[in-house]
C-alpha cells in the first residue's frame, strides 16, 4: 500500500512539472492594432446592403500551443429587400484576418471568407483608408483549376459583392 502511495504521488509531481512546461513553452502574440478593424461595418444603397461584424480573437494556432490574435467575423446580404446570406447566429465566415505585410501597413489584412453560395473558400482584404472607412475586397484563391472527367466542377462563382468602401456604424 505504501508503495502504491508513493507511486501516486511521483505521477502526479511528474503530471504537475509537465503541466506546468507546457505553460511555459505557451506562448501569445498579441496585436492590439488588430483592434482598430473591431466593430459592425456597413455598405448600404438602394437594392443592397452589406454588413460585416468583426472581432480580434485570441486563437489558438494549429498543430501548436501558441496563441495569435486574428480578425474574425459575421456577415450578412441583403439585395432588394430580402436577405441572400447571413452567418451571425451561425457559423463565422470572416476568419484568420491578420495583416497582408506588417511592414508595409497596419491598416490592411488579409483574411479567408466562406461565401455561403459555395463550397470553397475565397479570399479577401480589408483596408483601413485615411477617411476612416473600409475597402472591403473578395476573389477566388490562386492556382489551377482542372476540369477531371466525371467529378463534379466546383463553383468558382462569388454570390456576394467583391469590391466595396463600408463605413462603421458602432
Amino acid at each position: 500500500m505504501k508503495a502504491l502511495i508513493i507511486s501516486l504521488i511521483i505521477l502526479t509531481s511528474c503530471l504537475s512539472s509537465e503541466a506546468k512546461q507546457s505553460d511555459q513553452d505557451t506562448t501569445y502574440y498579441q496585436s492590439a492594432d488588430l483592434h482598430k478593424f473591431d466593430g459592425t461595418w456597413e455598405y448600404t444603397d438602394s437594392s443592397i446592403t452589406f454588413k460585416i461584424i468583426l472581432k480580434t480573437e485570441k486563437t489558438l494556432l494549429k498543430g501548436s500551443t501558441n496563441y495569435l490574435d486574428l480578425v474574425t467575423g459575421y456577415h450578412i446580404y441583403v439585395k432588394n429587400q430580402k436577405v441572400i446570406q447571413s452567418s451571425i447566429g451561425k457559423a463565422k465566415t470572416i476568419k484568420n484576418g491578420f495583416y497582408l505585410d506588417k511592414d508595409v501597413s497596419k491598416n490592411k489584412i488579409r483574411f479567408l471568407f466562406t461565401d455561403l453560395g459555395r463550397e470553397t473558400p475565397i479570399h479577401g482584404t480589408l483596408e483601413l483608408l485615411p477617411t476612416g472607412e473600409l475597402k472591403w475586397s473578395v476573389k477566388n484563391l490562386e492556382g489551377v483549376r482542372l476540369n477531371v472527367p466525371g467529378i463534379n466542377e466546383k463553383d468558382h462563382n462569388i454570390y456576394i459583392p467583391t469590391d466595396l468602401i463600408l463605413k462603421k456604424v458602432n
